[in-house]
């Protein structure tokens, strides 16, 4: 999951069941402050019983005002494309690895490393 404008949290699931994915999002957010957007994923059906949930049904369109899961989306991709492009395979044991190295990649998207010294993007 991730904020919009800030960091992605992610981990590999176990399973996809709305319990998986409750207990993931209760760990890691503050659900009475929070807004979820999904897609039509049937695991997030429940959620709503929890917390602010909007739904996305992508066979009408992609995007609903600010109703849209292009953040996300956009954080998966750079990790398909370390998959294909640099890694090539992911094996199961090494899968929660290069999944922290994509969202540390992308938590530090703004940050430009020069003569060793971290300088933050404003």
């Amino acid at each position: 999951m991730v904020e919009r404008g800030r960091q992605v949290i992610a981990k590999v699931a176990q399973d996809l069941t709305s319990q998986t994915i409750l207990d993931f999002i209760k760990r890691v957010v503050k659900i009475e402050d929070s807004e979820l957007m999904t897609d039509q994923f049937r695991a997030y059906m429940t959620m709503g019983r929890f917390m602010k949930h909007r739904i996305i049904n992508h066979k009408e369109h992609y995007v609903d005002g600010d109703v849209h899961t292009n953040t996300i989306e956009g954080f998966w991709s750079l990790l398909k494309r370390a998959w294909y492009g640099t890694h090539h395979h992911y094996t199961v044991f090494w899968t929660p690895l290069y999944v922290a190295e994509a969202c540390y990649k992308y938590n530090n998207r703004a940050t430009k490393i020069y003569s060793g010294t971290f300088y933050r993007i404003p």
